[in-house]
C-alpha cells in the first residue's frame, strides 16, 4: 500500500474522482471521532454556498458524500487513509 503524503491528498482526488468516479476517505474529526465517507468530487461551481458560513480555508478537500447526500469537506491533515482511482494509501 503506497503510503500518504499530506500535501498529495488534494490533488489524488481531483485526479482521480472527477466524471463520477468514486473515492473513499477515513479521516478524523474536529471532535476527534473518525468517519469513513464515501464521496464523488463536486466541481466548485456546483457547490451553492446555502450552509454554514466559514471563512474559506484552501487546504480544505470539498466532496459530495454519497450516503448523505450532501456537500462536505475534509482537511488532508486529518486523514488517515484514502482509496482512489483502484488504490488504497494509508499514513
Amino acid at each position: 500500500m503506497p503510503k500518504l503524503k499530506e500535501a498529495n491528498i488534494k490533488k489524488l482526488v481531483d485526479k482521480h474522482c472527477t466524471k463520477g468516479r468514486i473515492g473513499w476517505v477515513k479521516f478524523r474529526k474536529a471532535d476527534d471521532t473518525i468517519r469513513t465517507m464515501t464521496f464523488i468530487k463536486v466541481p466548485a461551481s456546483k457547490v451553492k454556498g446555502t450552509g454554514q458560513s466559514r471563512s474559506h480555508d484552501p487546504n480544505l478537500v470539498t466532496v459530495y458524500d454519497i450516503s448523505k447526500k450532501a456537500v462536505r469537506s475534509f482537511k488532508p491533515a486529518r486523514v488517515l487513509s484514502l482509496s482512489v482511482g483502484g488504490k488504497k494509501y494509508t499514513r
